[in-house]
């Protein structure tokens, strides 16, 4: 009888667990916190009002690539085109200041998937509109499907951003 019941629990936990790290596409939770750093475009880490950091990955985007570094400083993969303007636009809108996080899963990282928002401004959005991101290939999207890619559309026919370059590459094609 333990046996089983044991085996039901590792299952159950197993399911809980699959379930958890994908995104699901639903509000699980919304934060408030101040945005502390910015590691790239879609990457930053926001100390919650209760005191917890917590590491955020925009949800639903794709912003190019920053040139990555050796714990020495020696460049071990350049960055993309726009890569640092993305970071740069991010840390400008809300680098220390106070944002709403809008949890819907959480990465194989351990990274929040979310949409972060600053006085109403959705920034994963404003990202793609400005065209330094794309809407992420490979997931789920969430409440905001609809809107980033009519963003990102509006976007790529005004050549904004990433869509200027001749030859652009996704994130996604060069990170492989």
């Amino acid at each position: 009888m333990h046996k089983a019941l044991r085996l039901v629990v590792v299952v159950v936990l197993a399911v809980l667990l699959a379930v958890s790290v994908s995104y699901a596409g639903s509000l699980i939770r919304s934060v408030e916190g101040i945005v502390v750093a910015v590691s790239d475009g879609d990457t930053y880490k926001v100390k919650t009002t209760e005191g917890t950091i917590i590491k955020v990955r925009s949800a639903g985007i794709d912003t190019p690539e920053t040139p990555k570094y050796t714990k020495a400083g020696e460049m071990k993969m350049p960055g993309q085109h726009y890569g640092v303007a993305a970071k740069k636009y991010v840390e400008d809108l809300i680098l220390n200041r106070k944002v709403r996080v809008d949890i819907y899963g959480i990465d194989r990282y351990h990274r929040s998937l979310a949409f972060v928002f600053y006085n109403d401004m959705n920034i994963n959005l404003a990202l793609v509109v400005n065209g330094l991101a794309e809407v992420y290939r490979g997931g789920e999207l969430g409440p905001y499907a609809k809107l980033l890619w009519d963003a990102q559309y509006q976007a790529q026919a005004r050549h904004a951003g990433i869509w200027s370059l001749p030859g652009y590459e996704s994130p996604r094609d060069y990170r492989k």
